[in-house]
């Protein structure tokens, strides 16, 4: 089955750089799913168009030569069109990456089942990726074509199309399922050890029938501008309200869990005014999502020693510490809390 583009419109946004490099798959095409999520992603393509974001080339010949004499090398930059579209085999490499870093390499995880379920869950999800039209079959066959790169250096649109730059979607956190209890026991080991942490964790992952969890997976490449955040929330959540419409087993949601992560500089206390003034959101959405939830529960990132990576991380010659939390929010404050993220981050018109 042929992905569509994913509705709405992004036009314009603000100017992002392009990835050096990202990881991208040669996978085969797997299954097509299910009639029921085939009949739910054609409801869901009426009128749907890609999100775009634009980067403006630079054209100074005579400062790329200054620079050039200088030792200087600038990556070009390049026009970008962004699209959101049901995940696809090729995507494989790129979805799992993202999920091998929401989980912090931790080894308990079973990366190939959960990247198969992204995938194979065709109702509800998408992946960031660049738009087929950015680069046109003329372009390619003056580059060289046959998607052995461009000759001016930069790769072929037949390599973009497969880099994945966002992933948005969910999972049911089920402990009778062996994938979704892994996640589960990963949740318990990184939760703060306090009581207070940890009684509301349980009380989140109860086996109580009344209550359904979902697990919001929310990644993407940190130059990606805030406002892709309002057109893939607002597509994740229509998605999951049809798909329990239609019956789709998995999408009957009572609350949400979301992995948070915050960039503070070390050596300030956790919680402080002076951490709390220059802590930087790692998807600036989150900070919106965090005011509006019900819970927040703290985790430590360094909780599972054995697979997991340190939490530092440099940005722009600053060291950050990454921490942690797990925001937590009713299925029916979804509209509200798309609403403020809305507002907070408007698309320019």
């Amino acid at each position: 089955m042929a992905s569509r583009p994913k509705r709405p419109h992004l036009d314009p946004t603000p100017a992002v750089d392009t990835p050096e490099s990202t990881e991208s798959s040669a996978e085969e095409d797997g299954d097509e799913g299910s009639e029921a999520d085939d009949e739910l992603n054609d409801d869901k393509s009426e009128g749907d168009s890609s999100s775009d974001v634009e980067v403006e080339a630079d054209d100074d010949d005579e400062e790329d030569d200054e620079d050039a004499d200088n030792g200087h090398h600038h990556q070009p930059e390049i026009q970008v069109e962004f699209e959101a579209r049901t995940p696809e085999q090729m995507d494989f490499a790129g979805v799992k990456r993202f999920l091998v870093k929401l989980f912090n390499h931790s080894n308990k995880i079973d990366y190939t089942a959960l990247t198969d379920q992204v995938i194979q869950q065709r109702a509800v999800g998408s992946v960031v990726t660049q738009s087929y039209n950015d680069y046109s079959d003329d372009d390619d066959d003056e580059d060289g074509g046959g998607g052995g790169g461009a000759g001016n250096g930069l790769p072929s649109s037949a390599e973009i199309s497969k880099e994945v730059y966002g992933l948005a979607t969910v999972v049911k956190l089920d402990r009778e399922r062996n994938l979704t209890k892994s996640i589960i026991e990963y949740l318990v080991q990184i939760t703060r050890k306090d009581e207070n942490n940890l009684s509301k964790l349980s009380a989140l992952l109860s086996n109580d029938s009344s209550k359904s969890v979902g697990l919001i997976i929310s990644e993407r490449i940190m130059n990606i501008p805030p406002q892709l955040s309002v057109p893939l929330y607002e597509t994740l959540f229509n998605e999951i309200r049809k798909a329990r419409a239609k019956n789709i087993p998995n999408f009957d949601f009572t609350h949400y869990a979301l992995m948070c992560r915050t960039l503070t500089p070390p050596g300030l206390e956790e919680g402080s005014p002076e951490a709390t003034g220059s802590t930087l959101y790692q998807n600036p959405e989150e900070e919106v999502i965090r005011e509006e939830c019900d819970d927040v529960i703290r985790v430590d990132l360094l909780g599972e020693n054995e697979g997991g990576s340190n939490n530092m991380v440099a940005i722009s010659g600053v060291t950050y510490r990454t921490d942690c939390c797990l925001l937590v929010f009713k299925a029916d404050k979804t509209g509200h809390i798309w609403e403020r993220i809305r507002e907070s981050f408007p698309i320019p018109t």
